[in-house]
């Protein structure tokens, strides 16, 4: 996608622990050299500060292949008022499409089509526009906060007892 983009300006970072796919990190690592994107894709691996990397990003990009049940850097991402740019299965489909109705803070792509990844990046702005930012970590703090996944999660047990009680 960013060979694609060609963009003289756009510096790209990826973080992440390989979790044992160091061969996946030498493709990568190949591919970038083949493209000639060594001074635009920087691969920082693990990080320990995990806020300071992404108040660091313009936009986020979450590119899993593989679906995740949760996929938090969605979430992390919102919560630290970037935009956010993720593949389109898994809880990432769910946390952008449940807060499109609160706020347009992020987009979606076919996972592992590097063209539809380029677009999605076209479309997001480098800056979000503070309320943006702002609708997004409200979003955050209203649907994955402590406070609120423990208000959930009694309601439904209260729910279930008392449906319970009635049979």
């Amino acid at each position: 996608a960013v060979a694609r983009l060609n963009d003289p300006a756009l510096f790209t970072v990826m973080v992440g622990d390989p979790q044992g796919r160091e061969g996946y990190v030498s493709e990568l690592k190949t591919q970038i050299d083949r493209l000639g994107l060594a001074n635009a894709v920087h691969i920082a691996g693990h990080v320990d500060d995990m806020p300071t990397a992404y108040q660091a990003a313009d936009i986020i990009v979450s590119a899993s292949t593989d679906a995740e049940a949760f996929g938090r850097v969605p979430v992390e991402a919102m919560a630290m008022g970037k935009p956010i740019v993720a593949a389109d299965h898994g809880g990432a489909s769910e946390t952008l499409r449940g807060a499109a109705g609160q706020t347009a803070f992020g987009t979606l792509f076919t996972p592992g089509d590097a063209a539809a990844l380029a677009a999605a990046l076209q479309q997001i702005p480098a800056l979000p526009a503070p309320e943006m930012a702002t609708a997004a970590r409200a979003y955050v703090i209203a649907n994955y906060s402590t406070q609120s996944m423990c208000r959930r999660t009694l309601a439904l047990y209260r729910s279930l007892c008392a449906a319970g009680r009635a049979t």
